[in-house]
């Protein structure tokens, strides 16, 4: 047992410790405001020491946790000392509170001291948001706060444009590096270094992280990098995480390809034949099957309303009015009412994760109407095959989930019309082993996962 490690690891449980006392003293100092009395001096100096201890625990955790090298870059620099001023501004008011309690005794200067140590506090609850602010940023990438908020407050960050094709130009730019890009970069590049690994440069994919080499050029089978992509989606160690976006089988293909065939950094696209996983993803291709563009404004307001019932509601990328949505935090409440809420967004969403959840087939309907819609996770949910048979006008569904759930083979003509389908779950459900094998020869290009 690495104690040392888990006390690190308590950090995002302690933090929330002295945010939620200097919160809760702006109430009691309200309550107190023509207070004097040396009792209620007293006991805001317990408070206000409450609030130091807990800042100063939060601090130590966090310099702990920073030692793993999970985090890095200019917003951690930045995070760590506006929490360090933190504790000196607590530090500074617990002071403060000392004196005001001693005037008290004395029934002289109170007001003095007590107006300093309010203005002292209403400073630190300005910083310590500010310090949560970027903590955030870290966690959840930069501009998370603002994204759903007024214009000027959103963080402006381009997509990537494609990459032009030249003569030069070379496989992992044009093909591979979007992949990492789009899937791996999130948590691991500078501000992020998960594993102790960055994946934003060759030299860096290169250089490995602390369970040791990415890839192994010309291996596919001791590779890293695709062990990882390759577990079970909900195996602690799958990456990306299953809460993520996920790449398709085309694009692992690539990844497969790529280090199968050496993973040059260096190979020109005119310096070998390359397979058709390889030039589906390059811009030329991709030019020629456009990508359906949600019509309409995203009604931010929605957004927000839904993200404060714990709703998971993000875009898919900066820029980029897509959303993906997951209900795992109320996978036990959500039902068909809480689903129709999704309906003025239905056009906006690409990526629905319903798990667990406690809807039927009323809710067919709603997810029908989200035309947009590439990956559908209805694992565990009550549904059946004449629920599922609504469905079929999905015609950009990719990945479909339907394990643990009432789904047999009846509905392969319904599973048959859902024409853009690579991938589709089946394990735990009524769906035989010959069916299976059927929907198999049937669609051989489409991976079937029965569990078997």
């Amino acid at each position: 047992m690495d104690f040392v490690s888990l006390l690190g690891r308590l950090h995002p449980v302690v933090l929330h410790l002295p945010i939620g006392a200097l919160f809760t003293m702006v109430v009691v100092e309200l309550w107190l405001l023509r207070s004097v009395a040396q009792r209620e001096q007293r006991l805001l100096l317990v408070l206000y020491l409450f609030a130091f201890v807990t800042t100063l625990l939060s601090i130590a955790t966090g310099l702990i946790l920073h030692a793993e090298d999970a985090y890095g870059g200019s917003t951690l620099d930045l995070h760590e000392k506006l929490g360090i001023a933190t504790g000196v501004a607590t530090l500074l008011i617990c002071g403060l509170a000392y004196f005001a309690a001693r005037k008290a005794q004395q029934r002289t200067g109170t007001n003095r001291w007590m107006s300093a140590r309010r203005s002292g506090l209403v400073f630190t609850l300005g910083l310590i948001s500010v310090t949560g602010h970027f903590g955030g940023e870290m966690t959840h990438g930069k501009g998370f706060l603002t994204e759903f908020g007024p214009a000027f407050l959103q963080h402006k960050e381009e997509a990537s444009a494609p990459v032009e094709i030249k003569v030069d130009t070379t496989v992992f730019q044009a093909a591979i590096y979007p992949i990492i890009e789009n899937y791996c970069v999130y948590c691991h590049d500078d501000e992020k270094t998960k594993g102790k690994l960055r994946m934003d440069s060759p030299a860096a994919m290169l250089a490995g992280g602390s369970t040791g080499p990415l890839f192994i050029a010309g291996n596919t089978e001791d590779s890293l990098m695709l062990q990882r992509l390759h577990l079970p989606t909900d195996d602690e160690d799958h990456m990306p995480p299953i809460e993520k976006r996920q790449p398709s089988e085309a694009e692992i293909a690539a990844l497969v390809w790529w280090i199968e065939n050496g993973a040059s950094f260096d190979m020109k696209l005119s310096d070998t034949q390359l397979p058709e996983s390889i030039q589906a993803l390059l811009p030329s291709a991709a030019d020629e099957e456009q990508v359906l563009l949600p019509a309409g404004e995203l009604n931010l307001q929605l957004v927000q309303d839904l993200r404060d019932q714990l709703l998971t509601v993000q875009r898919i990328q900066q820029g980029d009015d897509r959303l993906w949505v997951s209900f795992n935090a109320l996978a036990t409440t959500t039902g068909d009412d809480f689903l129709r809420q999704l309906l003025p967004l239905a056009n906006f969403v690409v990526w629905l994760d319903l798990s667990r959840t406690q809807i039927t087939d009323a809710s067919m309907p709603v997810i029908a109407a989200m035309q947009n819609l590439e990956e559908l996770n209805l694992s565990a949910c009550r549904i059946s095959n004449a629920g599922l048979e609504q469905l079929s006008g999905l015609r950009q569904l990719k990945r479909l989930n339907l394990a643990d759930t009432q789904v047999s083979e009846v509905a392969l003509p319904m599973l048959l019309q859902l024409q853009s389908l690579e991938t589709v779950h089946l394990f735990q459900t009524e769906w035989s082993q010959e069916g299976a094998k059927l929907l198999r020869r049937i669609r051989p290009e489409l991976v079937v996962n029965i569990g078997d």
